[in-house]
């Protein structure tokens, strides 16, 4: 089974090889440019939000689920470097928080001067329909907030073919709607 937020594991990119690699029109994204030097360690350089069959408008189908690839450079090398996003329905409810210590509950990353980029990706019909708002951080936790984007990008997930309600006969309570693993077995 695939972790919820496969691909938080982060890697190094130059911006060249960066604009190669992102042919596919995002369905929101948010670039910053910065007129004065950095103030902080580390900054936020860009955010995109899609999936593979993005179409742009800030539209994104259920069933194709949602890639978040946050773009950020540090200036220097910094020890339990956390990097956050926030995931918000449009009225403020928290729907989930995700780090890059996630996996393997690590808080001991470093990481050194350069600039990232670090895909997260929440599987199709994890979401419900609806609108939703990201947030975003680097930070050292409990110590330093290196640079913050709340309310980064705007998206909204759509279920045209009803997914959702195709999933049980009818619409799910909750915030998120994932698909887990049962087994059923008789036991007397």
């Amino acid at each position: 089974a695939l972790p919820i937020w496969a691909g938080a594991i982060v890697s190094v990119v130059s911006p060249a090889a960066l604009a190669a690699q992102y042919d596919e029109r995002p369905a929101a994204s948010r670039h910053f440019i910065r007129d004065e030097a950095p103030r902080s360690r580390a900054f936020v350089d860009e955010i995109r939000v899609g999936s593979p069959e993005s179409t742009g408008g800030g539209k994104i189908s259920l069933a194709d689920g949602v890639e978040v690839t946050l773009v950020f450079t540090f200036l220097e090398t910094v020890r339990h470097a956390q990097v956050a996003i926030g995931l918000m329905r449009r009225n403020g409810e928290r729907v989930l928080t995700t780090t890059n210590m996630d996996q393997g509950g690590r808080t001991n990353i470093s990481l050194g001067p350069g600039m990232y980029e670090a895909p997260v990706r929440l599987p199709p019909t994890f979401l419900k329909a609806g609108e939703y708002v990201l947030n975003v951080s680097l930070t050292v936790p409990w110590i330093e907030v290196l640079d913050e984007v709340r309310e980064a990008v705007a998206f909204e997930v759509t279920d045209p073919d009803d997914i959702e309600i195709n999933l049980g006969g009818m619409p799910r309570e909750g915030v998120v709607n994932p698909i887990l693993s049962w087994n059923c077995r008789l036991t007397a």
